[in-house]
């Protein structure tokens, strides 16, 4: 909480709303980027997809 505090204030937003309380919202607006920075989280390297072998008759 404290570092989504910390980041509205730094960007300058009177208010922060989870994002399941809106129906539309710019994606520019989304801070979760900049709160995982804050917090030095970072994202997992995404999956490869998985291989798959011909089916044979």
């Amino acid at each position: 909480m404290d570092a989504i505090k910390a980041v509205a204030k730094e960007a300058g937003y009177a208010y922060v709303l989870d994002v399941n309380s809106l129906i539309v919202a710019p994606p520019a607006d989304d801070i979760i980027g900049l709160v995982k920075k804050k917090l030095n989280i970072k994202d997992p390297a995404p999956a490869a997809p998985a291989k798959t072998t011909p089916k044979t008759n």
